[in-house]
């Protein structure tokens, strides 16, 4: 996808990030705005409609962002994918997920940011190869985007129970970017 389509809803704007829970536990399920980055450098504000998002909860469609402003982010990437971010080009499209939309609370815990919003793919998608056994290692992060370059780094993953539900390599290219997060629900013939 080049472009966000005419009848995509915006969702918010501001840093995107997920919850650690979705990358240690392989689901990569929901994404949320945080006002800082995970070593606390100020991101900027956010907004994300909750009404907006509680009336589409169920729907089927998916999630995009439109990059706004880029930065280096502060995360090492998924050492077990091989996947570090990216810095993509403003007005760039990415493509995170899709499915039907739902809210998990849970980052609510997490101070300065915002509700958690994700796609729930199919139950074909669900079943698909994928998954992660537990896990626990160390990689030298040297040479990659980490906030401490040449460091090492250690990673746990717990067991997953199926495929990440969105795509983790569109996710680490827009991890601490500014976006416009859309919502583009399936056409309705």
């Amino acid at each position: 996808m080049d472009t966000i389509p005419s009848h995509a809803i915006k969702l918010g704007e501001g840093a995107l990030s997920w919850n650690s829970l979705e990358r240690r536990g392989g689901r990569y399920g929901t994404v949320m705005f945080c006002a800082a980055s995970s070593i606390e450098v100020p991101l900027g504000p956010y907004n994300l409609d909750e009404s907006q998002v509680a009336s589409l909860v169920g729907h089927a469609g998916t999630l995009a962002v439109r990059v706004v402003e880029t930065r280096e982010s502060s995360h090492v990437g998924d050492l077990f994918m091989k996947i570090a971010p990216r810095v993509p080009q403003v007005g760039q499209v990415i493509t995170l997920g899709n499915g039907k939309l739902f809210v998990d609370d849970s980052s609510a815990e997490w101070e300065g940011c915002s509700t958690s919003v994700g796609v729930e793919p199919s139950s074909e998608r669900l079943e698909g190869e994928g998954s992660f056994p537990f896990t626990f290692g160390m990689s030298s992060v040297e040479n990659d985007p980490a906030p401490v370059p040449g460091t090492t780094a250690m990673q746990f993953r717990e067991e997953s129970q199926g495929p990440p539900w969105m795509d983790v390599r569109a996710l680490y290219d827009a991890h601490e970017q500014t976006v416009e997060l859309y919502f583009i629900p399936e056409a309705v013939a």
